[in-house]
């Protein structure tokens, strides 16, 4: 059996353990946002700034009468600038007469003075005009007329300003012959200094030193040094890049890359050694630039990723002309002996004279004779031949070719440009270079055959496109010839100095041309018409580079 339990007492209390170790802290507690401070008081109003001067106008359609002599036909009011400020002067003069029995252009010298100081002329010569000749002789008694547009940006003194216009005609006037501003304009406008810049409205060439970076509104804005040894007696070559931040220039034996947004100068490398650059073809892959060197008779090939030379190509003489096929398949070369050779890019294989024997001979132009069309099918090329708008060939089969006959009078063709559309323009210059009777501007449709036409401007060697390919502007030595792609009217703008060889362009936006003489630097607005001109600088080293005004935009064709 189980004894009954015992009973004793309580053993006293054992010691408290040692401390444990810590665990994990918790998470962060989460508070809302304080009160917001008190309010500051508010700040003094700034000082108003002063309003500038309002616009001076002056506009009439009062007949005047011209004699021989310079005569007032325009005054404005003064105006008060201050020191900084620019005053953009536009105008206009319609000025008609009666035919003469000699059809003859008359002389016209349109100044415009400050403070009685002559600070621009604009010298022309009117239209033809003359009794019984048909078009585009008038018939007796009609009236022909010519409407001068101009504009430019003057800097005057701080203080005040009067401006005016003067006509002087140079022509021996009589009751039989009148002469007559029919109406007449001109606007001052103050302007701030430190105008905005504008990639799309700006033009780029090269000068002493570096590049000049030309708005279209407020003329040169801006020089960045490049290199000492840059000088106007130089001739360059340009190619961009097809995002327009890049333009590619080589002068002699260096090429250099301007960026167009930073508007600094990356890098300039040396090239063959005496080599002088006078071509410059960018493929439309933007990775390999053909350099044409005319101290040599070599092509070459240059990486624009891995910077270096990839190929060299022998060619008979220095490359002329130079175009690229769209598809980046292959690039065409028109060299100074008249041939033109085709170099396949997947293949790296120099195709010559694909043109075959037709005649051709060296180039008299400034302007591009070799195109591809946007399809990329066929390259053309308007070779100085008679009878002929263009000789053709079929890309990556050039044994199928031939030439385009012209529908009228033979004429020597000096210059084409064609659209997305498949029409074309070509530059005709006569039979000879001292044939200015056929001076026109040709429109072909997309089988080449030809449907309208224009005179071109005495002394026609250029052509160029805008970049939206709304207009097609000729150059000539002292007047430009615009036309719209779209309504096919054409308008004549004069110039009063001879124009630089591949100094003619668009600008970016293609509202504006600009283009370059001797003596200044021309802005032609597309909407209005009007001409904005800059005085360059007269030392002859100080001049702008031949071909080398660019827009910044890319084409398949240099020059």
């Amino acid at each position: 059996m189980t004894g009954a339990t015992g009973g004793s007492e309580k053993g006293a209390e054992g010691a408290v353990g040692a401390e444990g170790l810590p665990g994990p802290d918790g998470p962060a507690g989460s508070g809302g946002k304080g009160p917001d401070g008190p309010i500051g008081p508010t700040g003094p109003q700034g000082v108003t700034g002063a309003p500038l001067p309002p616009v001076q106008y002056q506009y009439t359609t009062d007949p005047l009468r011209l004699s021989y002599g310079e005569q007032n036909v325009l005054t404005l009011a003064s105006l008060q600038t201050e020191y900084g400020e620019n005053v953009l002067l536009q105008g206009n003069l319609l000025i008609t007469f009666q035919p003469i029995q000699l059809a003859q252009r008359i002389p016209i010298l349109v100044s415009v003075l400050y403070n009685g100081i002559v600070i621009k002329q604009y010298d022309f010569r009117s239209i033809p005009q003359g009794y019984g000749f048909g078009v585009p002789f008038p018939d007796p008694g009609e009236k022909a007329s010519v409407e001068f547009p101009f504009s430019l940006t003057h800097a005057p003194a701080p203080g005040a300003a009067v401006y005016s216009v003067q006509v002087e005609i140079n022509f021996i006037v009589n009751d039989g012959f009148p002469i007559t501003v029919e109406s007449r304009y001109l606007l001052a406008e103050v302007v701030g200094p430190g105008l905005p810049y504008n990639r799309n409205a700006t033009a780029y060439y090269l000068a002493s030193g570096g590049v000049e970076i030309f708005n279209a509104i407020s003329g040169p804005t801006r020089h960045v040094a490049m290199d000492n040894n840059i000088k106007g007696s130089l001739t360059a070559a340009y190619a961009a890049s097809g995002d327009g931040n890049y333009i590619y220039y080589a002068v002699q034996d260096r090429l250099y890359r301007f960026n167009t947004q930073a508007q600094t100068v990356d890098w300039g490398i040396d090239l063959n050694e005496d080599a002088y650059v006078t071509d410059l073809l960018l493929m439309p892959d933007q990775r390999y630039l053909f350099i044409s060197d005319s101290a040599g008779t070599t092509l070459q090939i240059y990486d624009l990723v891995n910077m270096s030379t990839v190929n060299t190509l022998p060619m008979e003489s220095n490359v002329l002309f130079s175009a690229a096929s769209p598809d980046n398949r292959y690039a065409f070369f028109y060299i100074y002996t008249g041939q033109v050779h085709a170099y396949e890019m997947s293949t790296a294989t120099l195709i010559k004279n694909i043109f075959g024997n037709f005649g051709t001979e060296p180039h008299p132009g400034f302007s591009n004779p070799l195109v591809v069309t946007p399809d990329s099918k066929e390259v053309r090329f308007t070779d100085n031949l008679q009878f002929a708008s263009y000789m053709y060939a079929e890309i990556g089969n050039f044994s199928n070719r031939g030439t385009k006959a012209a529908s009228d009078q033979p004429n020597s063709k000096w210059g084409i440009r064609i659209l997305e559309t498949g029409e074309s323009y070509v530059m005709d210059n006569g039979e000879d270079p001292g044939n200015t009777a056929a001076l026109l501007i040709r429109r072909l449709d997309q089988n080449g055959d030809m449907t309208t036409s224009w005179p071109g401007p005495d002394g026609m060697f250029a052509l160029v496109l805008s970049p939206d390919e709304q207009w097609v502007c000729a150059q000539g030595t002292q007047e430009l010839v615009l036309i719209s792609t779209d309504t096919l009217i054409s308008q004549t703008i004069p110039m009063t100095d001879n124009t630089l060889q591949g100094g003619l362009n668009f600008t970016g936006d293609s509202l504006y041309i600009v283009t370059i003489g001797a003596r200044h630097v021309y802005s032609v607005s597309v909407v209005d018409f009007s001409v904005r001109s800059f005085e360059l600088s007269q030392d002859f080293e100080d001049w702008p580079l031949n071909y080398s005004l660019s827009s910044g935009a890319y084409k398949t064709q240099s020059k």
